[in-house]
């Protein structure tokens, strides 16, 4: 438990880590006009964040990390389709195979539905306040 727990951790950093790489950021360490602050406003600009309103931003983050945990629901049931193929007809294997696939079905429903549930939010958020975008 206690590897399952550091494993899961670790991986959680790396990504934390990597996320700025995976979006594009590419801020020097040592910078001579403002330490790359000009760099991250050039490129929330280019992300489309640069004259987004606050709801929008925040909007955009939820749909981002909704859109990771539906990956990580697929990859799951992949995961699970794999094992089961693998089988090869034993019966434990079979049972955490479909417990798997369960839950990755389970977890793709919800994230689905906080998709819906977000985006209605957000829009009753914009018509209530009068922001555009």
């Amino acid at each position: 438990m206690k590897k399952y727990i550091a494993c899961t951790i670790s991986s959680l950093a790396l990504v934390v880590l990597a996320l700025p790489v995976l979006l594009g950021f590419h801020v020097p360490l040592v910078h001579a006009d403002n330490f790359g602050v000009d760099a991250l406003s050039t490129k929330g600009q280019q992300l489309g964040l640069g004259n987004s309103s606050p709801i929008d931003i925040v909007f955009n983050i939820i749909k981002f990390v909704l859109g990771l945990l539906g990956l990580i629901a697929v990859c799951l049931i992949l995961y699970a389709g794999f094992l089961w193929m693998t089988s090869a007809g034993d019966e434990k294997k079979i049972t955490a195979a479909k417990g798997i696939m369960k839950a990755g079905i389970i977890g793709l429903a919800i994230v689905f539905l906080a998709v819906s549930v977000s985006t209605y939010v957000i829009n009753q958020l914009k018509q209530t306040t009068g922001a555009t975008g």
